[in-house]
């Protein structure tokens, strides 16, 4: 029976209509049209996944049912964030678009248009984020569905999905023609340079997952920048501006990109590496490495610490310099910036040569002069000093069988398919191995899929991951020992590849934390088009034992200590360590570096290590480091001393506890020139005079005439 004009009409009426598409495109929905419900969600957003056509496509815009509620904002100046990612929640374009696109009241179809638009893959998913308040938001219609593709959530997070039957009314136009790419405004007018700014503001606010836990009043961090913007002068410094304020939130992932004006960031003007590996830790600034025929190898020695730089204490020098570098480019945490400057260390400036101060292991202090670059006018590379003999630095991987059944295998590039490539073929020559050092020092971040596929080679069967499986890859899984070294420049995906390693037990540690950069980013567009910014939205917990490890970083097994004894017995501390692991286990070695546990059990040659490094630790106090960490050595020598308590003469005991009494006098004066240091620099004038009266005679006080003469 044909049903009457009347009722066609009233269907028509109760069912709303997305508007008319131009000419080439295509409306994909997933929703039937009519509208049931409607919803807005705080600290959420609404997704739907949708199916590409066959060919290539485009996407142009998006398409919302819709209506904005509340008041007392400027909906011109209020901004989501739509957001396109692909099956793997990678973000393939994150852009603002104004809430006055939204009319108040009654819902009806709106189109956000995607400027350039997105190609679309073969599945992808529409992500909207409104950030809604009680007093300011977007109401999305719910309709009736038949398919699950509707979700509750954010891009990078955990998704719910939407109640059975039901779906968000949202749509995605695509187009068979490459629409082309809109122009940019030369000059935006002052007021976009406000509105970039406020857009950032609270897009930080409303989706950075780490303001609290980092210690960020992010309030008043746009207090303090709010004004610069109102009153930035032209493009060039409104790009700055967003560099620096985006480098306070100290998140390695974090900051502009994009950027349609070229800029430069003066971060790294004038430091120089002069052909040496400088190392920060455990209070000290160490001489890891020399670069193959350095005129100064005679002189200085691997284990040295750098005293003074221009005549200045070092470690005062070193903290003006990761100053300016903070300032304009965001670490997740010191010991990923510390490992960043290890080959730029020297602040050189304009001059060509700079006198530095070192102390070498046998006590004598080298006063030498260096040249910016090393031999040949090169600077030095990480891996060219941190390869066992033999084995030549380059590519991606690289691998050789280093005896005794021990198979060596290096990770140099990044987390991509090339690397996963390059390091199949390199284990592939590993079949003989009855136990693998696995070198993953420096390797780069990237993807997180070829990480899990890098590690399915460590797994004869497959293995739970959190909520994954890693699958065992490659024409053999090797199931011995491993021992896996990690330092400092770990980041990113090449920290997922050490919880993959580690927790799940498949191989022991050995060396430095990873690097703590760890929240997953999304790439947003400002409403000026100028640029686009990074902001990290996603603070993952590690897949088994659900801590954070953003700006702290992984912790190894077995932690290698930064100690001359340990540098004179060992070319290379984290290899030998390693290997040294892999022959004995973790458990003796742990104690040796870490002074914890009794070690009258353990092997001489091991137990004579760790009394070394006890005395290196006693020594500090006459050393001619003008800021020594005697806290730190102070608890280092009355664990070392716990842990020898069977093994030396009672007089040297004795002496242990009269020298870490000693050093703890020291330490109200250390405290106080670390939160001199902690403050602005140089510091204020009343601020120096108050610590240099309390403290005046110690060793502390003579480092801050030092470092600041004009101001003593």
């Amino acid at each position: 029976m044909r049903p009457s004009l009347l009722a066609t009409l009233l269907l028509l009426a109760a069912t709303p209509l997305s508007p008319a598409a131009p000419a080439g495109d295509r409306e994909l929905a997933r929703d039937d049209g009519t509208m049931v419900g409607k919803r807005s969600l705080a600290g959420s957003g609404h997704s739907v996944t949708f199916d590409r056509p066959a060919g290539k496509h485009w996407i142009r815009a998006v398409r919302v049912h819709g209506a904005r509620y509340g008041g007392g904002y400027d909906p011109a100046d209020t901004f989501f964030t739509v957001a396109i990612t692909d099956p793997d929640g990678k973000v393939l374009k994150e852009t603002p678009a104004p809430y006055s696109l939204f009319a108040p009241g009654t819902l009806a179809w709106v189109d956000v248009p995607l400027e350039p638009a997105v190609p679309a893959p073969a599945r992808f998913t529409v992500n909207l984020s409104f950030a809604p308040t009680a007093t300011k938001g977007v109401f999305v219609g719910i309709a009736g569905s038949k398919e699950a593709a509707s979700t509750s959530g954010l891009p990078g997070t955990a998704t719910t999905p939407l109640e059975a039957g039901r779906g968000w009314m949202i749509r995605a136009v695509v187009t068979k023609k490459e629409p082309p790419r809109a122009a940019v405004p030369a000059a935006p007018r002052r007021k976009s340079f406000s509105t970039d700014f406020e857009f950032v503001a609270k897009t930080v606010a409303a989706r950075h997952p780490a303001l609290a836990r980092k210690g960020i009043d992010w309030e008043e961090v746009c207090r303090d920048w709010r004004p610069r913007f109102a009153e930035c002068p032209d493009d060039t410094t409104h790009i700055q501006n967003l560099h620096r304020l985006l480098a306070t939130l100290r998140d390695s992932h974090s900051g502009v990109t994009a950027a349609k004006v070229e800029v430069h960031l003066p971060a790294f003007d004038g430091l120089y590496g002069a052909g040496l590996w400088i190392a920060a830790g455990e209070g000290r600034l160490v001489l890891r490495a020399l670069m193959p025929g350095h005129p100064l190898a005679g002189r200085i020695q691997a284990g040295a610490d750098l005293l003074r730089i221009g005549g200045r204490p070092a470690k005062v020098v070193h903290e003006e310099v990761r100053r300016r570098v903070r300032e304009w480019i965001g670490f997740s945490s010191d010991h990923f910036l510390d490992a960043r400057l290890s080959f730029q260390f020297f602040p050189f400036g304009d001059a060509d040569r700079l006198p530095v101060e070192f102390q070498n292991p046998g006590g004598e202090v080298a006063r030498v002069t260096l040249d910016r670059w090393g031999p040949g006018g090169r600077g030095l590379g990480r891996a060219a000093v941190s390869m066992p003999e033999g084995v030549p630095a380059e590519g991606r991987a690289v691998s050789k069988m280093l005896g005794g059944g021990v198979g060596y295998v290096r990770i140099l590039g990044a987390m991509d398919g090339e690397t996963a490539a390059e390091f199949h073929r390199a284990f592939d020559a590993l079949r003989e191995a009855k136990t693998i050092l696995l070198d993953c020092r420096g390797m780069g971040g990237g993807s997180d899929l070829p990480a899990w596929e890098m590690a399915g080679r460590f797994f004869p069967k497959a293995a739970t991951l959190g909520d994954r499986r890693l699958e065992p890859t490659g024409p053999f899984q090797f199931a011995g020992p491993v021992v896996m070294l990690t330092d400092e420049r770990e980041i990113s995906s090449a920290e997922t590849f050490t919880w993959a390693m580690a927790e799940t037990g498949r191989a022991v540690t050995v060396g430095r934390p990873t690097g703590g950069a760890t929240i997953i980013p999304s790439v947003i567009e400002l409403p000026s088009g100028l640029a686009s910014f990074r902001l990290g939205v996603h603070d993952r917990a590690t897949p088994i034992r659900k801590v954070h490890p953003e700006g702290i970083g992984s912790a190894p097994d077995v932690f290698v200590p930064y100690a001359p004894p340990v540098f004179e017995a060992r070319g290379d501390p984290e290899v030998e360590a390693g290997l040294a692991v892999l022959r004995d286990g973790p458990e003796p070695w742990n104690r040796v570096y870490s002074g914890t546990g009794a070690l009258a059990d353990v092997a001489p040659g091991l137990r004579d290590l760790a009394v070394r490094i006890l005395r290196f630790e006693m020594g500090r106090g006459d050393a001619a480091d003008p800021l020594p960490d005697l806290a730190g050595a102070a608890e280092r020598i009355a664990k070392y001393a716990e842990a020898l308590s069977g093994c030396l003469p009672q007089a040297e005991l004795d002496g242990t506890r009269s020298a870490a009494a000693a050093f703890r006098a020291e330490v109200p004066a250390q405290r106080a020139f670390e939160a001199l240091l902690s403050g602005p620099l140089p510091p204020p004038p009343q601020e120096l005079a108050a610590f240099l009266a309390a403290h005046g005679a110690s060793r502390y006080a003579a480092a801050a005439r030092e470092a600041w003469p004009a101001t003593k």
